[in-house]
């Protein structure tokens, strides 16, 4: 005697698509902001890269701009002073705000009672 198995064939139930269209409509804002006061102002940054503006008209020069940029003393200058205060920023503010934690999570004197 033959013995047949029969497959029972199992559906799955598809999720309405109208919880993908308000999950999209939820995150627009979140995105059109993302790339109106990010990836915009980015782009148009490199645009003032590679050009030469006078006030009325733009003219092509390349990578000038970054060969002066690199060139000038007072950039470098600029960017000496920037390290200076970050790295004394951390050397003052890491010790007092680590010293201020301290005296702040120690037992006070009347704690008990509250």
């Amino acid at each position: 005697m033959k013995t047949t198995k029969k497959v029972a064939s199992v559906q799955t139930k598809r999720r309405p698509q109208s919880g993908r269209i308000a999950r999209w409509f939820m995150l627009f804002p979140s995105l059109f902001l993302l790339v109106l006061c990010s990836i915009y102002p980015f782009a148009w940054i490199l645009k003032y890269v590679f050009y030469d503006y006078n006030g009325f008209k733009a003219y092509y020069i390349g990578l000038d701009n970054i060969t002066r940029t690199f060139q000038d003393e007072i950039f470098w200058s600029s960017v000496m002073h920037t390290f200076e205060y970050a790295f004394l920023k951390l050397l003052f503010i890491l010790p007092l705000s680590l010293i201020t934690a301290v005296l702040l999570q120690r037992k006070r004197f009347g704690s008990a009672l509250f």
